[in-house]
């Protein structure tokens, strides 16, 4: 809204409508990074559901990958689902606790990633 300060004022009001773009400034992160899993448990285990987050919007903000680094023959991500399974039976009195490095990438371009530490206790 705008007026002047003739006599009469005269006045008018305009509209406008602003879009503001998402640039690619976050990197997406996992909602939990701490698990506990159960013993003596018949593989295949799933042990959890991995839960990436990314606080850009759109293209962005869409998790473009989900993998474990490194070659593990214990567990298994699924990247599409995020779950996370054991191939073996979990004996906490021989080992209590697993530490995974997960990355997590966007979509966005250039795309942005983080390399996570997941603690597991048995």
């Amino acid at each position: 809204y705008a007026a002047d300060q003739g006599t009469p004022s005269l006045n008018s009001t305009f509209h406008l409508h602003i879009t503001l773009l998402d640039v690619n400034d976050n990197s997406p992160q996992l909602i939990t990074t701490t698990l506990f899993a159960v013993e003596n448990q018949s593989p295949p285990y799933s042990v959890a559901f991995l839960q990436p987050v990314d606080d850009d919007r759109g293209i962005n903000g869409t998790i473009g990958a989900l993998f474990l680094q490194g070659n593990s023959t214990i567990f298994s991500l699924d990247n599409v689902t995020g779950e996370l399974v054991s191939f073996v039976t979990f004996d906490r009195e021989n080992i209590p606790f697993y530490n995974l490095t997960v990355v997590v990438q966007d979509s966005g371009r250039p795309p942005l990633q983080s390399i996570i530490e997941l603690n597991i206790t048995i």
